[in-house]
């Protein structure tokens, strides 16, 4: 990932201008569907991109190998466990002071890197 640049004593929440992805990173799922688990770990094994609005590459579907799943998951053209994980659409709807109200809409493929893990026992 690259950050955008911003002093150490910034307030702003820090936001990627890329992501970037490679074939047995390591991801959480966000999705839950398929009796896979939110936060389920698993590797990117591939994905497929489309052209966007301005003829630019965006991902469409991320192919996601599931780490010590609970139970097998098959689907037909693909490996034992490995899942596809489809972008989705999130709008949002905001009430100018004008009265107006605009709707704003993002497609993003629920999916976070996994750079960190904590595993608690008692």
């Amino acid at each position: 990932m690259r950050w955008r640049r911003q002093p150490p004593s910034a307030t702003e929440k820090l936001l990627t201008d890329k992501f970037y992805l490679y074939i047995g990173m390591s991801v959480n799922n966000s999705a839950t569907e398929l009796c896979i688990t939110k936060g389920q770990e698993g590797t990117i094994a591939g994905w497929k991109s489309i052209k966007g609005l301005h003829r630019k590459l965006v991902l469409d579907t991320l192919f996601v190998k599931l780490n010590n799943s609970l139970q097998l998951v098959k689907f037909n053209g693909l490996p034992e466990n490995v899942v596809l994980i489809i972008k989705s659409t999130i709008s949002i709807s905001f009430k100018l002071a004008s009265g107006w109200y605009i709707l704003i809409s993002r497609e993003q493929v629920k999916v976070l890197p996994n750079f960190a893990m904590t595993d608690y026992t008692f």
